[in-house]
């Protein structure tokens, strides 16, 4: 029994953000039939995630806002971990006072919030990911949250990770989720952590996960799983962290190509 777990963007996904979906399907099937499990690992918010696949059927279970949110492949919630609002408000008043120019989404069990005016460019774009995003005064919302959303102009956002952390210490985790964001949540949160829960659920260990992914959040799993797969397009400081890198990129089915061989 073999549990496949894989990043999105980048990863799973062309850079139009599709798949080939007959081929998934075949290989849907096929996990059905040996009593494999497909986990879609990803910073993304959980309903997107489902529309994602909402085309095709099969064993699959979400580990969905960099590990925040955990469904399993019957639609049950096996894991909810959520910032308390007061965590979170005083990260939003820190993070607007030190670094203006971020933009933040708040992700909430039912809504996401932006801290950017509705008919700005950064909310309009970041609406492929949260659909029902509205814009908002943050410090108006009243309820705990999978985790902050935050994104820069500029490229490298190391620095600010490192600055959420040395602010906040062990109140949070903080990861690098590409295209300029980092990712607040819970202490421990993470997608290995999320895929633990699923494993322990089923019984099995990291000696059956292969794992794929494109990014630093993406690390931990791939260096616990028995095969982890970096893709041939992902960031240079994951590609010098580990050592498998699929042949083919996300835009010809890197994945799926490896899946397809391992089936």
């Amino acid at each position: 029994m073999t549990v496949f777990a894989s990043d999105m963007d980048g990863t799973f996904l062309n850079d139009q953000g599709g798949f080939d979906e007959p081929l998934v399907q075949q290989l849907l099937d096929q996990m059905k039939t040996n009593g494999d499990h497909l986990v879609v690992a990803s910073s993304n918010h959980y309903e997107h995630l489902q529309q994602l696949f909402a085309n095709v059927t099969g064993p699959i279970s979400y580990v969905s806002n960099n590990g925040a949110h955990v469904v399993n492949e019957t639609g049950q919630s096996i894991s909810q971990e959520l910032l308390p609002i007061k965590l979170w408000h005083e990260i939003v008043r820190w993070l607007t006072t030190t670094y203006p120019q971020a933009a933040i989404i708040v992700v909430t069990t039912d809504q996401t919030f932006s801290n950017q005016p509705k008919d700005s460019n950064r909310l309009l774009a970041a609406r492929y990911f949260y659909a029902n995003l509205q814009a908002a005064d943050l410090m108006t919302i009243d309820q705990p949250a999978y985790k902050l959303d935050v994104t820069w102009p500029e490229a490298d956002v190391l620095e600010y990770k490192q600055a959420i952390l040395n602010q906040f210490g062990d109140q949070v985790e903080a990861v690098m989720s590409g295209m300029n964001g980092i990712d607040i949540m819970l202490p421990g949160i993470s997608k290995l952590a999320g895929i633990q829960r699923l494993l322990d659920n089923w019984q099995l260990t990291v000696d059956q996960l292969v794992a794929f992914g494109d990014n630093d959040n993406d690390y931990a799993m791939l260096a616990a799983a028995k095969q982890g797969w970096a893709m041939k397009n992902a960031a240079p400081n994951l590609l010098t962290r580990i050592s498998q890198v699929t042949p083919l990129d996300n835009d010809h089915g890197g994945v799926q190509h490896i899946i397809q061989h391992l089936l």
